[in-house]
């Protein structure tokens, strides 16, 4: 197994600063109704019309995402653990956005454990990390077919080091970044539905609880692997592969607006190798590597008042490419 696959994680957050806002927490809620396809589909359709969302109008927003993930490997001889490893990561990402002053702000912190067992020794690893931004607009000096010109820009502002970063996208979408995941494989949900096979329906259930509704994904494939030994080939390892999403939309009215909305969205895969001959001094006939990932977001999206104010870019200086966080692998 890679003994360093769980280091870019704990890089990442030990590069930022060590304050944090807290352990951040991310779990599925229980559903059982289940409901077919199109009921569920009209169903969401009918809770997220665009009146309960407050038409077209721009409105303040406040999010709060909580991520957890997790990550093992393990090999095993005879039924006992030969090695392993194990990362443990959560993180909270709050942002607020103000429509009026079309500003927007994230507080982010993450942390995390990776531990590795190789026969009697272990070694663990923690981490922690947060990030503070500003999102604001800036004229900036770009060259416009060969000639400077004056364009503005959404910057994130980085107050503690008095730096600010050119950035692509708008100042709302910068600050709900952190639920732009969640949110769109909700949206892409439908079309990958009606676009998909039969045989690829028949993988997805559809449930309804109340004001949430499920969406869940699950597929199993099987693979095995073969390798030329005296001219005479040989099935050397079968793979048995198992991935499931899960996604659930929750809303709250008051009267007839939806007041807040909380995505969820999981991710696992769980994969199994079994060693079927001899392949390696290390891998022998029988042992099996088990590979398990889960990473879980859960974003609530609320229509609150924000207060931001633009911030007085004299004297900051051109930061170059922003830092990033991330739980990434």
């Amino acid at each position: 197994m890679n003994k360093t696959k769980f280091i870019p994680f704990l890089a990442l957050v030990a590069m930022l600063s060590a304050c944090t806002l807290g352990n951040g927490s991310a779990k599925m809620k229980k559903y059982s109704k289940e409901i077919s396809y199109e009921d569920w589909n009209t169903g969401i359709n009918e809770a997220l019309n665009s009146e309960a969302m407050g038409g077209d109008v721009a409105q303040d927003l406040e999010t709060v995402t909580n991520i957890s993930m997790k990550m093992s490997e393990k090999k095993t001889r005879d039924g006992k653990a030969v090695d392993e490893e194990k990362t443990d990561a959560s993180g909270t990402m709050k942002t607020k956005y103000d429509a009026d002053s079309d500003v927007g702000y994230a507080d982010v912190s993450i942390k995390g454990t990776a531990k590795y067992k190789d026969g009697s020794s272990t070694m663990t690893y923690d981490a922690t990390g947060s990030l503070k931004r500003y999102y604001q607009k800036m004229t900036v000096k770009e060259e416009v077919d060969g000639v400077e010109q004056d364009v503005e820009k959404t910057v994130s502002v980085n107050t503690k080091q008095k730096e600010y970063y050119v950035q692509d996208s708008n100042v709302q979408s910068m600050a709900m970044q952190y639920v732009a995941g969640p949110v769109l494989s909700l949206a892409f949900l439908p079309m990958s539905y009606e676009y998909a096979s039969e045989e690829e329906k028949a993988n997805y259930k559809f449930y309804q609880d109340g004001k949430m509704f499920t969406a869940e994904y699950s597929e199993t494939k099987e693979q095995d692997y073969t390798m030329n030994v005296n001219e005479e080939t040989v099935t050397y390892r079968h793979d048995v592969k198992v991935t499931t999403n899960i996604i659930q939309l929750e809303y709250k009215k008051s009267g007839e607006k939806i007041n807040s909305i909380t995505v969820r969205y999981e991710q696992k895969k769980e994969v199994t190798r079994t060693y079927l001959v001899d392949y390696s001094s290390s891998l022998l006939k029988d042992d099996v590597e088990t590979e398990f990932q889960d990473m879980i977001y859960v974003s609530t999206i609320s229509l609150k008042k924000a207060d931001l104010k633009v911030i007085d870019l004299n004297g900051y200086i051109d930061g170059g490419e922003d830092a990033d966080i991330d739980l990434g692998d």
